[in-house]
């Protein structure tokens, strides 16, 4: 292939790898990621449960007859996200064969958490070798994480920025008279701009930066009249330890100026 052809592919896969991210909406600031919260309060506050259970769903169901009865099937099992083999014949590498008594076990185990409003029991695979249990393990993995790809499965998280001097007057955001600049969040700026960015290892919910007293409040509003309430975990869940210091050092540096913390 000529030189020239390489690099107008290399530009059209440019454009659209740059084209999906600001689709996907990458990056928010917490402002946007409320309002996205409060479009669609029930998909983005799922505990570990409800989320496992709502992929089960979204990849649907079959019916198959077999010797001993007619059973459903979970097409996550099938992996229909998977490239098929380059022969064209068969099932994508490391389907399910099977063992759908099991898989109607696991789902009834999962709406059962869910209608308790928390995973407080383990579900535990037990059998002889070759019984496919961690073929079973597999597929829910590659499941979940096709499924944390599309809009229905997306997770959020969040990070601490600290802009630099250019944006504000403070050192890393700690520093007195740090507030008051005009940018509204710090969540867009360039690079040039950030001193520094704190991942939270742990992936809090971006929700519990709001405390629990009033979190209750929103939440309370937001699933009014709604088929499921919210669940214990999105409800009474804390920040972890590290970044409750962060927050508590933010709002200190600003005298208690919790818009100015949540930049």
């Amino acid at each position: 292939m000529p030189a020239k052809t390489i690099a107008e592919e290399l530009k059209g896969v440019a454009e659209g790898v740059e084209k999906r991210f600001q689709q996907g909406r990458r990056v928010l600031s917490f402002s946007e990621y409320l309002d996205l919260f409060a479009s669609n309060p029930e998909r983005h506050s799922r505990d570990a449960s409800r989320y496992l259970r709502d992929a089960f769903d979204h990849y649907g169901t079959t019916r198959v007859k077999l010797p001993w009865g007619e059973f459903t099937r979970w097409k996550l099992f099938d992996l229909p996200w998977e490239e098929p083999p380059l022969d064209g014949k068969g099932e994508p590498k490391g389907t399910l064969v099977g063992q759908e008594q099991v898989q109607e076990e696991i789902y009834r185990a999962l709406c059962n958490f869910v209608r308790e409003g928390r995973p407080n029991r383990l579900i535990l695979l037990h059998g002889p070798n070759g019984s496919a249990k961690s073929t079973i393990v597999a597929c829910l993995m590659r499941a979940l994480e096709n499924y944390s790809m599309i809009d229905e499965g997306a997770l959020y998280r969040y990070s601490w920025v600290f802009p630099s001097t250019k944006t504000t007057r403070g050192s890393l955001g700690f520093a007195s008279g740090a507030g008051g600049a005009a940018v509204a969040s710090y969540a867009h700026l360039p690079d040039d701009q950030i001193d520094a960015k704190l991942i939270v290892e742990v992936r809090d919910h971006p929700l519990f930066l709001i405390p629990v007293a009033e979190r209750r409040a929103v939440l309370q509003k937001l699933f009014k009249g709604r088929d499921e309430g919210p669940s214990d975990w999105i409800t009474r869940g804390q920040l972890s330890h590290k970044s409750q210091q962060i927050f508590e050092a933010l709002l200190a540096s600003y005298d208690g100026s919790y818009s100015e913390v949540l930049k």
